[in-house]
């Protein structure tokens, strides 16, 4: 096959945007011997590629290149050409390109950010730009072929001579990474092999036709935030840059822009945000239903959300899935910050979505299950975390004689706290029973002390020995404990706060007040705030206890459905008990009434990675708490990460501080614990008040 190439010079590219989408819009001329046309920008030149597969087609259509009339429209209006005659290059073998690697994405959804990152790579060729126009080039793919239903290809379409022709206008248009041409190489017939790298948004709806076109071909399907991507797609369909069709038959609204979908006619009563979640889904949807028929070792699946925050790994394991290396140029491309694309319209935020005045997340409603398939794949073939009816010796307690007591004794008098209950038997006092639900696996049998803390309203148990439950009998909330309370013994009731001096409950919930205040400021400004020491040190020391014990007993299998050296527990009771605890605490730095959906008990072992993804719908407001890393080691060696609008941003905790962040906003992740810790947190996951839904 021969390629034959016209360039014009042009003033700015942009002003030939309509033009060009203009001639894309026809399909190309069918003559013999033409194998495919089409034009494009190469840089500051105006290219019209040719192809051919008989030199006497070519001949004839060089002796008289008008009778193609987009190019007598472009050679009517351009300046001079840039060269005395046509380009005629020799194409040579087509078996060369071997393991092509093609990024499969739904518009929006980050693949330029990730073409041109493994561009940098020393053994991958690529195209500047996209295969639209070799693909649609060739007159038999073009949309209008099928009456413009859509961009769908299937094997059934991948014949002889499609193959043949694709495979060469690819060929044609590839580069190496210092941007010389494959065609422009003097040994380029000589090539044995050809590693390509290739991302078209529209490619979505073509993994049959081309898993048949190129048997090797190995596929990376990148997928991105439902609400980020379509609040993209809305925008793009306000700027005249991402026009596909001027002039769609059909369409009331003339220009289309972005993929074709099967089914768009029935889109045009609808609004921006409806159109763009429609293309999402359709994208989406199809290329996993497609991924299905193919190998499992031919794909692979990447979140957009870990693709920006930990872009070395991701890389990383892309090259391993594509067996190609990872090089110097390629380690020294992502040791800078990362890019912004050429399709970028405005800068990046995770959260940009909220202020986009055509996106209403109500357009997503019809395609959750799309949305609950892209989630899963982010889940790992492991162990599924302990049933509910799981069941062990360990039972969580919090002894008021193991407590330390108060280095110095109280100035003032003491009173017993005005919300302190004891309980003797197995039967919470009436008054608590609403407020201290989930004590299945709370120790029982020894009497216990319940009381409030002033900073955040939460109730904690204190548990005291069988011995002991004389002396608390004689406590009555709100005035001074019974004379002989040993000294020691007062102490440690102080620091549990079951017994107070009237200052030091209102400095308490002073505390309290200011720094939930100081925290919802925090979070209103960035989506995250941390609430230091928001669980009291003896409880957050009984609940590490606690849990370390389950792990050891080895009866709580490490593994769950997201990291693979995790101990999780799905609604564990214990934690239950903590996650309705907070949801007022929750309310008040949020600013919004909520309430709980579900928790999630984490023990991250020796090497366990949480790779950066946001959470589903339940759980718009998460909590995380940590406890210990049963170590002692300094919390700075754990930091939870997020991808906020001015980047990555590490947040440490101390044992017994919560963060509190927008779950399904937010990208987030946690890299490995250190070495011989096992680093427990508890998840609470919460969305607002009026929600309608499952809030398991």
């Amino acid at each position: 096959m021969q390629l034959v190439t016209y360039r014009y010079a042009v003033g700015h590219p942009v002003a030939w945007r309509q033009t060009l989408r203009q001639i894309a819009g026809v399909a190309p001329p069918s003559w013999g011997g033409l194998a495919s046309r089409h034009w494009r920008i190469d840089g500051k030149a105006l290219c019209g590629y040719y192809l051919f597969q008989d030199e006497a087609a070519l001949k004839a259509f060089t002796a008289n290149p008008n009778v193609d009339a987009a190019f007598g429209l472009i050679a009517g209006i351009a300046a001079e050409p840039l060269q005395d005659r046509a380009l005629i290059e020799n194409i040579g073998p087509l078996d060369v390109i071997d393991r092509p690697l093609f990024v499969i994405a739904a518009p929006r959804s980050g693949s330029t950010l990730l073409y041109d990152l493994l561009r940098h790579s020393s053994e991958l060729w690529s195209l500047d730009g996209e295969s639209e126009g070799i693909i649609e080039g060739v007159a038999a793919l073009h949309p209008a072929a099928r009456n413009f239903d859509s961009h769908r290809l299937t094997d059934l379409d991948a014949d002889d001579e499609a193959r043949r022709f694709v495979t060469a206008g690819l060929l044609a248009g590839l580069r190496d990474r210092s941007n010389a041409h494959y065609l422009g190489s003097a040994d380029h017939t000589q090539h044995l092999s050809v590693r390509v790298v290739e991302k078209t948004p529209e490619n979505c709806l073509r993994v049959p036709f081309l898993a048949a076109t190129f048997p090797t071909a190995r596929f990376v399907f990148l997928h991105r935030d439902a609400r980020q991507a379509v609040s993209s797609i809305c925008q793009a369909w306000r700027h005249v840059g991402f026009v596909k069709y001027p002039e769609l038959p059909g369409w009331d609204m003339r220009s289309w822009h972005l993929l074709l979908p099967e089914g768009w006619r029935e889109l045009n009563s609808a609004s921006v945000a409806e159109v763009a979640a429609f293309q999402w889904a359709s994208a989406n949807r199809q290329a996993l239903d497609d991924f299905e028929a193919l190998p499992m070792d031919s794909w692979m699946s990447i979140d957009y959300a870990e693709l920006v925050a930990t872009p070395i790994a991701v890389i990383r394991r892309i090259c391993a899935f594509a067996e190609i290396g990872f090089d110097e140029r390629l380690a020294a491309a992502l040791a800078r910050p990362l890019p912004l694309s050429n399709t970028t319209i405005t800068p990046p935020s995770p959260i940009k979505w909220r202020s986009n005045p055509d996106f209403r997340e109500s357009a997503l409603d019809p395609y959750t299950s799309t949305s609950a398939r892209l989630r899963d794949l982010g889940k790992l073939s492991a162990p599924p975390p302990p049933p509910r009816t799981f069941d062990a010796a360990a039972r969580f307690s919090c002894f008021v004689d193991e407590v330390p007591a108060a280095t110095a004794a109280a100035t003032g008098e003491m009173i017993v706290a005005p919300s302190f209950h004891f309980q003797f038997g197995p039967t919470v006092p009436l008054r608590l029973v609403s407020k201290t639900r989930y004590r299945g696996r709370f120790l029982a049998d020894h009497p216990l002390l319940w009381v409030d803390d002033p900073a955040t309203g939460m109730t904690y148990p204190y548990w005291v020995r069988r011995h002991q439950a004389w002396v608390y009998r004689e406590f009555v909330a709100g005035l001074p404990p019974p004379a002989g309370i040993e000294d020691d013994l007062a102490r440690r009731l102080a620091v549990v706060g079951v017994l107070a001096t009237h200052e030091d409950l209102e400095r308490r919930r002073r505390a309290g007040d200011s720094s939930v205040e100081e925290a919802h400021a925090e979070f209103v400004r960035t989506g995250y705030c941390v609430l230091p020491s928001v669980v009291p040190a003896p409880q957050v020391k009984g609940l590490g206890r606690y849990y370390r014990t389950l792990v050891a007993a080895g009866d709580w299998a490490a593994g769950d459905e997201q990291v693979r050296l995790r101990h999780g527990w799905h609604n564990e009771a214990v934690a239950r008990y903590f996650h309705h605890q907070l949801a007022g605490v929750v309310s008040r730095v949020t600013g919004e009434a909520v309430k709980p959906t579900y928790c999630y008990v984490s023990a991250y072992g020796e090497g366990a990675v949480l790779r950066p993804h946001v959470d589903r719908k339940q759980c718009t407001f998460t909590v995380s708490l940590w406890l210990d890393n049963g170590a002692n080691l300094p919390a700075e060696t754990w930091p939870l990460w997020f991808q906020t609008d001015i980047g990555k941003v590490p947040v440490t905790q101390q044992s017994g501080d919560a963060v509190v962040f927008l779950g399904c906003d937010l990208p987030h992740w946690r890299e490995a614990p250190p070495a011989g810790a096992v680093s427990t947190t508890l998840l609470f996951h919460y969305v607002p008040r009026d929600f309608v839904g499952i809030l398991d």
